[in-house]
C-alpha cells in the first residue's frame, strides 16, 4: 500500500493526476482507509488549512464530497447532489476531491447522471476517486474513463498464510475474505468457512470429472444459501477459476496454483467461447446478489446454467 500513496505522491508533485481513478480491492476497511489518505493528500497539496482530515472526515470541507450507501444501490440522487456541489464556485482554492465507495452499487440511472457529470467536468481540479470490490460490475463506460489500480497484493498474502502452517486450500479461500492473519486464524476454525473450502474444492474436482450437481451434500452447502457474503465468496472464486483456465488456454501464468493439474484438464476440455459465456453467467449472478433474492434458487440456476453451457 505504501507503494501506492508514494505512487500518487509523485503524481501530485509532477501535476500529472488523472480526473478519474477506480481502485479495485477486496472490500476491506484498510481499503477505503488508504483511498481516503490518496484524497487528503491530493487536496492538502494544495491547501494548507488547519485540521483538514478532521473536517473531510466530518464532512464539512466544502472541496471534498464523500458518496456512500447501506443499501443495495447508489442513487441517482445522491450524484445529482454530488454534481450540484461540485457544479458551485467553490470558495477554498486548490483540488476538489470527490469519493465514491462501492462503485459497483451505481444502478443504471446514477451510473448514466455520474458519466454526464464526467463528460462536463467543473474544472482541471475536480479529481474522482472511485473504490469497489467487483470490478466486473463497474459499467464499461466508466471503467473504460477510469484509471484502474488494484489495491489487493494477494500473493503477499498467501506467501505469509503458508509461512504460518495455513493449507493450500485454506489459502485459496482466505483472501476472499481477509487480508489479516489474525482474523484467518480464527476464520480456519469458523463451521462456514470449513464448509465453504468443502463446497469449493468438491465443485472444482466435479466440475473437472465431468459431473455438476447441487444435489448432494445439502448440509455442507447450506452456508451458501445463509451468508450472502459466503455465496459471493464462492461466486467470485468460479470467477477466478475459469478466468483461470482461459489464462492456460493462452498460455498465460495462471493465479490460482492450488488447481494447476485441474486447471489443465479443463483447458483441454473447454474452448474460450465456452468459458466467455460461463464467466458471463458468473457476473449475471453477482448482478443479482445485489438484490434480495433467493440464494439456493440462485445457486441452483448457476450450477445448472453452467452445465447447460458445458454439455
Amino acid at each position: 500500500m505504501n507503494s501506492i500513496l508514494q505512487r500518487f505522491a509523485q503524481l501530485i508533485e509532477n501535476d500529472k493526476l488523472a480526473h478519474l481513478y477506480l481502485f479495485c480491492g477486496n472490500g476491506k476497511e484498510t481499503n477505503e482507509n488508504l483511498v481516503f489518505e490518496l484524497a487528503y493528500q491530493i487536496i492538502m497539496s494544495k491547501s494548507l488549512k488547519p485540521n483538514l482530515k478532521e473536517q473531510m472526515k466530518l464532512g464539512t470541507y466544502p472541496n471534498f464530497y464523500y458518496v456512500a450507501t447501506e443499501s443495495n444501490e447508489i442513487t441517482k440522487e445522491q450524484v445529482l447532489n454530488l454534481q450540484k456541489e461540485f457544479t458551485k464556485t467553490s470558495l477554498v482554492d486548490g483540488f476538489r476531491v470527490f469519493m465514491i465507495k462501492d462503485a459497483h452499487k451505481l444502478n443504471s440511472a446514477s451510473a448514466n447522471s455520474l458519466l454526464k457529470f464526467l463528460e462536463e467536468p467543473s474544472g482541471s481540479q475536480t479529481i474522482g476517486l472511485l473504490l469497489t470490490n467487483s470490478l466486473d460490475q463497474i459499467m464499461p463506460t466508466i471503467r473504460s474513463r477510469s484509471q484502474v489500480i488494484s489495491l489487493t497484493n494477494d500473493e503477499e498474502f498467501k506467501n505469509n498464510l503458508l509461512d504460518n502452517d495455513f493449507s493450500l486450500l485454506q489459502t485459496t479461500f482466505l483472501p476472499y475474505l481477509t487480508d489479516n492473519l489474525e482474523n484467518a486464524k480464527i476464520l480456519v476454525s469458523d463451521e462456514r468457512f470449513i464448509n465453504l473450502c468443502e463446497v469449493g474444492d468438491t465443485f472444482v474436482k466435479k466440475l473437472t470429472q465431468g459431473e455438476i450437481s447441487f444435489i448432494e451434500n445439502y448440509h455442507k452447502r447450506r452456508i451458501l444459501f445463509d451468508n450472502k457474503e459466503y455465496f459471493h465468496v464462492f461466486t467470485n472464486f468460479l470467477l477466478d477459476l475459469f478466468l483461470d483456465v482461459k489464462k492456460a488456454i493462452n498460455g498465460l501464468e495462471i493465479t490460482n496454483l492450488y488447481y494447476l493439474n485441474q486447471v489443465n484438464q479443463l483447458k483441454l476440455k473447454l474452448d474460450t467461447t465456452t468459458i466467455n459465456n460461463i464467466v458471463s453467467i458468473i457476473q449475471q449472478t453477482n448482478v443479482m446478489l445485489r438484490s434480495y433474492v433467493n440464494l439456493k434458487m440462485q445457486y441452483e440456476n448457476l450450477l445448472t446454467q453452467i452445465e447447460g453451457v458445458i454439455r
